[in-house]
C-alpha cells in the first residue's frame, strides 16, 4: 500500500470518527496529514491550491490580523491554533488515481458506521433521559449542537450520495434512516430546519416531487405521533419570548453594536466571551451564557471584522460555483461527491443562522474534508484543467 493510500485512509477514518470522538479523529487526521506532507516534501510538490481557496486564505490572514489588533492579542492568537485543520485542504494525498473509487467507498462505509453509532446512542439517551429538553441529547459528542450539526451534515451527505449513485446497501440505508431519527430527537431546531430545507431543495432541483411529497407526509405522521418534547420544540419555533429565541435576539443585537463600533477588525477572535457581555442591553442572562453570538455571520463580523465575513462568503460562493460545474460536467463519481458536498454545506450555512457552528472542530473537520474531496477528484479526472500549484 502506497503512502498516498495510507494517508487518505487515515484522513477518511479521522473525518468519519469526528461525529463521535474528536480525540480519535484528530489523532488519525494528524497522522494522515503528516504522511501526506512528507510525501509532498519527498516529491518536491507545493501544497495543493485551487483559485477557490484564495478567499479562505484571506479569511485566515484577516483572522490573524484581527487577533494582532485585539485588546488581548496573545489569548486571541492562542485560540487560532485550530487553523491547523485547514491543512486538510492544502495537503490531500498526492497520488489520487490509486485512491479514487476505492478510497471514496472506504470513506462512505465508515461515515455510515459512525452515523449509525451516533444515532443509536442518541436514541438510547432519548429513551432513558427524564427530560431531553433539560438534559440535552448529544450522542457521543461533548455538546448537543456538535452532535446535531455533525450528524445532520453527515446524513445529508450520505443520503444524497446514495441517491446519486443509486446504491442499494443495507448498512447505508439503515444508517440514513436511523440518522434522520437521530436528527429529529436531537430537538435542535436549527438543524431540523437546515436538514429539511437542504433535502427539499435537492428534491426540487432533481424534480423528485414524489419523494418530496412522501417526505412531507412522513414528517406530518411523525409529528402527530411524536413525544410532547418534540411538539413543544416545534411550537416554540416562532415564539420570540421563548428563552432560546429571546437570548438569540438579544445577542444578535449586541453583535450588531460590536460590528458598528469595530467594523474592520472586530473585537478579535475568541474575545466575544470576554468583552461581548457589556454590549447586551438588558443583561437578562448570566455572563457564562454569552459565549458566542449563536450566528456564524454575526460572530465572524463581530470578532474578526466585516472584511473577514466578506472573505468567508466569497469562499462559500466559490465553492458553490465550482461544485455545480463539477456536478454538471464531471464524471459520475465526481458529480455525486460534488452535489453531496453542496448540500452538506447548505446544512452548515443554514444551521449557522441560529448557531455559531463554523469554528466547532468536529464540524470544521467534516466541512473541510467534504470541500476538499470534489477539488481532489477533479484533479484526478484531468490535472491539466485544475488550477493548482504542483
Amino acid at each position: 500500500m502506497s503512502l498516498s493510500e495510507i494517508s487518505f485512509y487515515l484522513l477518511a477514518l479521522g473525518v468519519a470518527a469526528s461525529i463521535n470522538s474528536i480525540a480519535i479523529s484528530e489523532i488519525l487526521i494528524i497522522l494522515g496529514l503528516l504522511i501526506s506532507i512528507f510525501s509532498y516534501i519527498k516529491e518536491r510538490k507545493l501544497p495543493f491550491f485551487h483559485r477557490a481557496y484564495l478567499p479562505l486564505l484571506l479569511f485566515i490572514l484577516w483572522s490573524f490580523l484581527s487577533s494582532f489588533f485585539s485588546k488581548y492579542p496573545i489569548e486571541s492568537l492562542h485560540g487560532l491554533k485550530k487553523c491547523w485543520i485547514f491543512l486538510i485542504l492544502f495537503f490531500p494525498p498526492i497520488n489520487c488515481r490509486k485512491i479514487k473509487e476505492g478510497g471514496i467507498n472506504f470513506f462512505i462505509k465508515f461515515l455510515s458506521i459512525s452515523i449509525l453509532i451516533s444515532a443509536v446512542s442518541a436514541i438510547y439517551q432519548f429513551i432513558t433521559y427524564q427530560n431531553p429538553i433539560v438534559e440535552r441529547i448529544k450522542g457521543l459528542s461533548d455538546h448537543q449542537m456538535t452532535f446535531s450539526g455533525t450528524l445532520s451534515m453527515g446524513v445529508v451527505f450520505l443520503f444524497i450520495y446514495l441517491l446519486e449513485r443509486k446504491e442499494r446497501n443495507v448498512l447505508y440505508t439503515i444508517s440514513v434512516v436511523i440518522g434522520f431519527v437521530g436528527i429529529l430527537i436531537s430537538l435542535t431546531r436549527s438543524y431540523w430546519i437546515a436538514t429539511f430545507i437542504s433535502v427539499v431543495v435537492y428534491f426540487l432541483i432533481k424534480r423528485k416531487f414524489k419523494w418530496m411529497i412522501s417526505m412531507s407526509f412522513l414528517l406530518l405522521i411523525l409529528f402527530f405521533f411524536s413525544p410532547h418534547y418534540v411538539k413543544e420544540r416545534v411550537y416554540h419555533l416562532f415564539d420570540k419570548n421563548e428563552i432560546g429565541n429571546r437570548a438569540r435576539i438579544e445577542m444578535w443585537d449586541a453583535g450588531f453594536k460590536i460590528i458598528k463600533e469595530h467594523p474592520i477588525f472586530g473585537l478579535g477572535p475568541f474575545e466575544i466571551e470576554r468583552e461581548g457581555y457589556k454590549y447586551l442591553e438588558k443583561k437578562d442572562f448570566p455572563v457564562g451564557y454569552f459565549m458566542h453570538m449563536h450566528n456564524d455571520y454575526i460572530q465572524i463580523a463581530a470578532e474578526r471584522g466585516l472584511p473577514a465575513l466578506l472573505f468567508f462568503l466569497l469562499f462559500l460562493g466559490a465553492i458553490f460555483q465550482n461544485f455545480f460545474k463539477f456536478y454538471r460536467d464531471g464524471e459520475q463519481l465526481l458529480s455525486a461527491i460534488s452535489i453531496s458536498s453542496i448540500f452538506s454545506t447548505v446544512v452548515l450555512i443554514l444551521g449557522g443562522f441560529f448557531e455559531y457552528n463554523f469554528w466547532d472542530s468536529e464540524i470544521l473537520i467534516l466541512f473541510l474534508f467534504m470541500i476538499m474531496l470534489p477539488f481532489y477528484l477533479f484533479g484526478c479526472v484531468d490535472r491539466r484543467r485544475v488550477n493548482e500549484i504542483s
